[in-house]
């Protein structure tokens, strides 16, 4: 067996963020009886990447370990499908873990990890310990500062378990992989799953929303089609004046069509937006493009959270759409419910369950 950690094992390591990766102690080697033996006590192996270790395996090679658990490959890699780690073991890439994760995992929780993969967030939480072991290689400058990925703090300045990050590949990545692997196992559920993607978002929040905003009516979504994610607006001279701003990133945005004016949906996230010099900024904003004509709407995580209140602002919405809502049939009633309650998980637990 090669040493390739794969499936949940590969997206726990996708998730821990680089700075951390330089404290964690090395994996043992796991492909030997000794140094599977020594797997629990290892905290790399019991903490971050988890027991029993998924690794990738080119051929049967008849290992029989409840602490490894081997996924068999056997036609040839698609492309980059293998990345390295600073360990002396090496990790299948986020579109490969994608596409061995998708047989085991619901189609909604596939596309919540899709949008995780291809936004600029992910969620991790690094226990105490590890928390001094970094801040203890900082102080002896022994890793730099990580300037691609940043923790994001509350209102109240703690730290949370939301990072930014530069996104793990693009639309354009997945269009191609998808190509590539056609025909293998896991690639009709990847396609389904990424066919309710609509774009790169920056938070859960924001991708919970475009799901139950764009998802179909069938899966349990309100169907409204068009919408495009993080849309770039130039501004104009008057709307340039009121924020200081050449252009704006809108989170959802529908553009003007003959049957609706340009509409914008703003999420409201209080780790980005709670502070009051961040709400002048959102409020300046809003402002110049209502200037420009373009549909402004605020929402909150509350407001997506709560059903009835999340109904209220959906018939707003499709209104200002041109879109007329119908009730929804038992069958889609039972969908609703089953998208919310996957979607309102522990996203740390996405992918993994």
């Amino acid at each position: 067996m090669d040493k390739t950690l794969c499936g949940i094992s590969a997206l726990r390591l996708l998730r821990v963020p680089p700075q951390y990766l330089s404290v964690l102690p090395c994996l043992p080697d796991f492909d030997t009886p000794y140094g599977r033996q020594q797997l629990r006590d290892n905290y790399t192996a019991s903490k971050i990447v988890g027991i029993p270790i998924h690794a990738l395996e080119f051929g049967a090679h008849g290992i029989n370990s409840t602490l490894v658990k081997p996924h068999v490959w056997t036609t040839s890699l698609p492309h980059r499908a293998i990345i390295d780690t600073p360990f002396d073991v090496s990790l299948t890439s986020p579109l490969f873990t994608a596409l061995l994760l998708a047989r085991h995992i619901s189609t909604i929780h596939l596309a919540m990890l899709l949008y995780e993969f291809m936004g600029t967030f992910t969620v991790f939480s690094p226990s105490k310990d590890l928390d001094e072991a970094y801040a203890r290689a900082r102080r002896e400058l022994a890793i730099p500062r990580m300037q691609d990925w940043k923790r994001l703090v509350d209102t109240k300045g703690s730290a949370t378990n939301m990072w930014t990050r530069p996104p793990l590949f693009t639309s354009r990545d997945l269009e191609l992989f998808l190509s590539e692997v056609a025909g293998q196992h896991g690639y009709k559920p990847l396609q389904s799953a990424a066919h309710l993607v609509t774009g790169s978002v920056a938070s859960p929040f924001e991708a919970r929303a475009s799901l139950l905003l764009t998802a179909p009516r069938a899966t349990g979504g309100l169907g409204l089609t068009g919408m495009q994610n993080d849309l770039k607006i130039e501004l104009n001279d008057d709307a340039r004046k009121i924020c200081g701003l050449r252009h704006v990133y809108a989170d959802l945005a529908w553009e003007k069509t003959s049957k609706h004016p340009f509409v914008v949906v703003e999420c409201q996230g209080k780790a980005v937006h709670g502070s009051p010099i961040k709400g002048l900024t959102d409020d300046n904003r809003a402002l110049a493009l209502q200037n420009m004509g373009i549909e402004v709407i605020r929402i909150t995580y509350e407001q997506i959270a709560d059903e009835r209140r999340f109904e209220i602002f959906g018939a707003y919405l499709a209104k200002k759409l041109g879109v007329q809502m119908r009730s929804p049939a038992p069958k889609t009633a039972r969908a609703t419910q089953e998208l919310r309650e996957q979607l309102f998980c522990d996203w740390e637990q996405v992918g993994l369950i």
